[in-house]
């Protein structure tokens, strides 16, 4: 099951993408051609979005731990099972909380929170 810093997602959207060589280009006025440089490895920022099931109270749980990931390195499990770690989380927003039913009356679970994340890979 997909997880951020520990915390269970039951829908996970988005991809960590893995370390590359990032590389600095430039051109000089009155140069022919151009300048690169490999300035090390990383990535730049990326998203994603996870969703949450359960109980109001679980939600709320849920959402007070995803606020709580902002300025944290953690380990992210994805839908695949692959371990990605020392992520930084940017950031968390765009986080809501709704109403769930089957449309019958009834449903195993009455809230969904869904949360989007700003992240990065470290070196």
């Amino acid at each position: 099951m997909a997880s951020i810093g520990g915390t269970t997602v039951i829908i996970f959207q988005g991809t960590v993408p893995g370390l590359q060589s990032r590389v600095e280009c430039w051109e000089v006025a009155g140069y022919d051609g151009m300048g690169a440089q490999d300035t090390g490895q990383g990535h730049g920022f990326f998203r994603l979005h996870v969703e949450g099931y359960g109980a109001e109270a679980t939600m709320n749980a849920w959402i007070a731990a995803m606020f709580a990931l902002s300025g944290t390195t953690v380990d992210i499990v994805d839908g695949f099972g692959t371990t990605h770690s020392d992520v930084f989380i940017v950031n968390v927003r765009r986080v809501r909380k709704t109403a769930v039913g089957d449309g019958l009356g009834g449903s195993s679970y009455d809230t969904r929170a869904e949360a989007e994340i700003l992240a990065a890979v470290q070196p």
